[in-house]
């Protein structure tokens, strides 16, 4: 005898994706949600005609149209560190969903020191420079008795455009953070990808340097020689929806592991709204 699963109904919901910063205009991608059984995620999951506003002390400053091209809502506006923003999204057939979220004022950041190792690329490509090791410092000054929260990234041209490049560190906060084991259990063993988020539980208030190794990528001699280090403080909320997403990845592939849920701060719907503020570095080489 073959039993059917009895599956409750699916309500889709509004699905909100935005990340928004000082300074600079800003997107957000609306979809609706999918139930177990339907089709994999496509153009078909997007809201073309939603109504999406920015509201800032409950006044609405801003109403984002869609553009057609890119398949996303677009804003403007320039934001200010330090306040409080909300997205309400409305569409025919669905519920309307909000969330509030603020933008960090950024923290004081340097780059105490880089050095640079290069050599002739060996797969036989005229004009490649081949970057053996890139080591960088940078230092965060951290604000004291409140807690803060940050991420990194190291963009890397290449003939297509740019990239996020993978780097190492050994820093504990970093370490801490972008793994599910427990790091003292583990060893020493460093970090090694692209994009990690850290909290300042480690060095509240301090002076906080961060030493990152890039080894073993190209750049073409034709284009210029330089990287960026970007440095984000971000905030709460995209910590959370950040790690969440991480402890997803890392046990969707194990059958005995709980379902994990990715945090969300999308009132009636799901998603996230989340801001920061962040410092890009130029390095030449």
């Amino acid at each position: 005898m073959i039993i059917e699963p009895h599956l409750p109904d699916h309500t889709p919901r509004l699905v909100i994706k935005a990340f928004f910063t000082p300074d600079r205009g800003w997107v957000a991608s609306v979809s609706r949600s999918a139930g177990i059984l339907d089709p994999s995620p496509g153009p078909e999951r997007l809201v073309t005609a939603a109504n999406v506003e920015l509201l800032s002390e409950g006044r609405i400053i801003d109403r984002l149209p869609f553009l057609q091209r890119e398949r996303i809502y677009a804003s403007e506006k320039h934001l200010q560190a330090g306040r409080s923003y909300t997205l309400r999204v409305s569409a025919p057939g669905f519920e309307t969903v909000h969330a509030s979220d603020i933008i960090p004022g950024m923290v004081p950041t340097t780059v105490v020191s880089y050095r640079v190792e290069t050599s002739d690329s060996d797969h036989g490509e005229p004009g490649v420079i081949e970057i053996t090791d890139f080591l960088i410092k940078l230092r965060i000054q951290d604000p004291p008795g409140e807690e803060n929260w940050y991420q990194i990234r190291v963009i890397v041209p290449d003939r297509w455009g740019r990239y996020d490049k993978h780097f190492s560190t050994r820093d504990a906060s970093i370490v801490a953070d972008n793994r599910i084991e427990d790091p003292v259990l583990e060893g020493v063993e460093p970090f090694v990808g692209s994009e990690p988020f850290f909290k300042d539980v480690l060095f509240d208030g301090e002076s906080h340097e961060i030493e990152l190794s890039l080894t073993h990528f190209e750049i073409e001699a034709s284009q210029e020689r330089k990287i960026w280090l970007q440095i984000r403080h971000i905030s709460e909320v995209y910590y959370k929806h950040l790690r969440s997403a991480l402890l997803q990845k890392t046990t969707d592939d194990n059958p005995f592991a709980e379902p994990v849920r990715i945090y969300s701060n999308i009132e009636n719907g799901y998603g996230i709204f989340a801001g920061y503020s962040a410092r890009t570095f130029e390095l030449t080489f």
